[in-house]
């Protein structure tokens, strides 16, 4: 089965973001397992936390922001500068930027 990169991001103006190694059927169902695997909503302490069936885990930190949202960019594995597809509302902004 083929390896994906997911880059999950939340963002408003600025943006956390975190990579997982993804082993899925295709791209779309790989960005698909990491959003299924996020928290609607920040916990008491602020922060989004994502915890993905194989148990790959880490949290989301999206500061004091108001109407944040999650996406998703999946690339394979061997192929890291190759996105297959990018999931979520907004990817008019560079998530490659520094």
């Amino acid at each position: 089965m083929p390896v994906f990169i997911v880059t999950l991001s939340e963002r408003q103006l600025l943006s956390d973001r975190v990579n997982f190694h993804v082993e899925a059927e295709t791209a779309e169902a790989a960005g698909q397992l990491v959003l299924d695997a996020t928290a609607d909503e920040p916990n008491e302490s602020g922060l989004r936390p994502v915890r993905l069936p194989d148990g790959q885990k880490t949290v989301l930190e999206p500061g004091d922001v108001d109407g944040n949202e999650v996406s998703v960019s999946v690339r394979p594995v061997d192929q890291p500068d190759a996105v297959a597809t990018q999931i979520g509302a907004c990817w008019h902004l560079d998530l490659s930027a520094p």
